[in-house]
């Protein structure tokens, strides 16, 4: 299950995130430790000269060292910390909890355009919030574009067999339970397609298909099939 296997994905993550924020609380000791033991021996040099001056490199290098380290494990945290933000995003989308969790787009609402406001692109619970994941102001104004403009004439040809594809498994889904329904009130098949199972009316053809190609030529079939049934 996806929400199964992202919350087992962000309990790693927040392992390894408590991991990081011990190392980091430990390496911040530590470099405060070198502070203090550099501010001894400039002290122990200076003012009592007990101490070479050499021996405040140990201090200054180990602080270094730390330093580098450190800056390692804060860049790790925040990565397992931006993780963790990526599933908590995903397990609110599977348990739809995601409106008013992220970035709302109401600023490129525009005021006239032709399908923005009735597919609610912008706003609380938008397809601009679910969508994006953004994180500077230039990649939300790329998403609001792409969503603002249609698509070209060779995206749609493309979307196109992707639609027929839907259509067609749509269609083999209802097939044997049209059939079923044939069959108990003993009507051969074929007389009935195209008819309401619980009206026994003809069926009026769905416009999005028509003239598309197969899809054209299946509709025109019901029709005739129809047209000899009825008469």
């Amino acid at each position: 299950m996806p929400a199964q296997e992202y919350r087992i994905r962000r309990d790693a993550r927040q392992a390894s995130r408590d991991e990081l924020t011990w190392q980091h609380n430990r390496l911040a000791d530590g470099r405060l430790a070198m502070v203090g033991l550099a501010a001894l021996l400039a002290w122990l040099t200076f003012s009592r000269h007990l101490v070479h001056p050499g021996w405040l490199a140990i201090p200054v290098i180990l602080f270094i060292a730390l330093a580098v380290l450190h800056d390692r494990v804060l860049v790790a945290r925040d990565c397992a910390r931006r993780a963790m933000a990526f599933y908590d995003r995903g397990l609110a989308r599977i348990g739809d909890r995601w409106a008013g969790m992220g970035s709302t787009g109401a600023a490129f609402q525009p005021e006239e355009h032709p399908y923005a406001a009735d597919l609610d692109l912008f706003g609380r619970g938008s397809v601009f919030e679910l969508l994006s994941t953004a994180r500077l102001s230039a990649g939300e104004r790329t998403l609001a574009s792409w969503l603002l403009a249609p698509a070209s004439p060779a995206d749609q040809e493309q979307a196109l067999p992707l639609y027929a594809g839907s259509a067609d498994r749509d269609r083999r889904a209802t097939w044997p339970w049209r059939t079923e329904a044939s069959a108990r009130a003993g009507e051969a098949p074929a007389a009935r397609i195209g008819r309401s199972p619980r009206s026994h009316a003809p069926c009026r053809p769905c416009p999005v298909i028509e003239g598309r190609g197969w899809q054209a030529k299946a509709s025109t079939g019901l029709r005739s099939s129809q047209a000899k049934v009825d008469g």
